[in-house]
């Protein structure tokens, strides 16, 4: 049971901050910063989630970080005990557990079962094992039958683990409530989503461009603008999402025609094309 717990078979539906992209290049990446940046613009937000909300999990991301003056190479997440286990529970008190991203042990080192003992020490409570899950067992069996990973550490990873759930009321209702299944993408649901789309758009600087004449001369640039796929991202229509305009809905490029149908545009997806005029 406590094997199963932490590779992830249990897995269910918490609140959770962090990265839950896929294995695509662009999810992942190396973070440089003094320790006084990681602090002040870093840790600042996760500190505040935990500390002010009742966050039930976190997940580390695929990414790496090298603190300046202290750290020689950068280290993955996954691996960063000082972060999980120092920072994140110990100095922000946070008593909820923490689970792997997809796989996001793998990445730690060449040796699987080194990567277990790495991860698990460093605190992750829970991992996400989709094909691995016999050999990551027997591996963590072996790890705390030789005393590498300690029985108190097991212990308070299925403690964080099986307190979540109880908060959930996982053990007296396992499954998911299907009442409201039909309202599922219904015109409301929809209101709702369009409203959020809009109001999380971002400016980050208008020197007196907007609003567009909508008789200008517009020229609109990346191959993302017009493609729907690419817009609706991953978690859509398929996990990694899909280009190509395969569902219902409007593109950026085609949302500005619509909007002036008077001005005259050039569209160029690698951005090619002259801007004259």
């Amino acid at each position: 049971m406590v094997q199963r717990a932490l590779s992830g078979g249990l897995l269910s539906a918490f609140t959770s901050m962090g990265s839950f992209a896929s294995f695509s290049i662009f999810n992942q990446g190396v973070t440089t910063v003094t320790q006084a940046q990681l602090d002040a613009l870093f840790l600042e937000p996760f500190k505040r989630a935990v500390q002010q909300h009742d966050v039930g999990s976190v997940m580390p991301s695929y990414s790496s970080l090298q603190i300046v003056g202290r750290d020689s190479a950068p280290t993955k997440m996954h691996a960063r005990g000082d972060m999980i286990t120092g920072v994140l529970k110990q100095q922000y008190g946070f008593d909820g557990f923490v689970i792997s991203d997809w796989q996001g042990i793998n990445q730690i080192g060449p040796n699987y079962e080194t990567d277990i003992k790495v991860g698990v020490n460093a605190g992750i409570d829970m991992v996400m094992v989709p094909d691995q899950y016999v050999n990551f067992e027997h591996g963590l069996a072996s790890l705390v039958a030789h005393g590498d990973v300690t029985n108190a550490r097991i212990d308070d990873a299925v403690n964080r683990i099986l307190t979540q759930k109880f908060k959930l009321g996982l053990f007296e209702n396992p499954y998911v409530d299907r009442t409201n299944a039909p309202t599922i993408g219904s015109a409301a649901h929809r209101a709702v989503a369009r409203r959020a789309a809009a109001e999380s758009q971002v400016l980050l600087k208008d020197t007196g461009v907007l609003p567009l004449s909508r008789t200008a001369n517009v020229y609109v640039a990346g191959s993302n603008a017009d493609d729907l796929g690419n817009q609706t991202g991953g978690w859509t229509v398929t996990w990694q999402g899909a280009s190509g305009n395969h569902d219902v809905g409007t593109t950026i490029f085609q949302g500005l025609q619509a909007d002036a149908p008077n001005a005259h545009f050039t569209f160029s997806a690698n951005a090619s094309a002259p801007t004259t005029g």
